[in-house]
């Protein structure tokens, strides 16, 4: 992403999807929302942290190959991801393999400093 926030090279002038609802597989997928379920599984024979992710549209599961846990990754964390959404052979849902991730606060009163600080 540019500094302009708009897509530059590959993805420039491709339609980005906003909500899980919208998104297609191999469709540019930025959306926000809630973890609801973590499990570890195998995807032709490589263990992945997979994460449940739920916008309130839909659900996508977030896959992080070789690995059993991310800090902050836990049912109830509210999460920005970014990623190419794939078809999963194993189920109905569509699969982010590796998503750039941002972990958001719960609410506005987190990201604020106590006036003693």
């Amino acid at each position: 992403m540019s500094q302009n926030g708009k897509h530059d090279g590959w993805f420039a002038g491709r339609p980005i999807a906003t909500t899980i609802a919208e998104t297609r597989a191999r469709q540019r997928l930025v959306a926000e929302g809630v973890v609801t379920d973590t499990d570890i599984r195998q995807w032709a024979g490589v263990p992945a942290l997979a994460c449940a992710l739920d916008d309130g549209t839909g659900q996508v599961v977030l896959a992080f190959t070789g690995r059993q846990e991310l800090p902050g990754l836990v049912p109830g964390a509210r999460v920005r991801v970014e990623a190419t959404a794939m078809i999963d052979p194993h189920g109905p849902l569509l699969v982010l393999w590796n998503p750039r991730y941002e972990l958001l606060a719960e609410s506005e009163n987190e990201l604020r400093v106590p006036p003693e600080w």
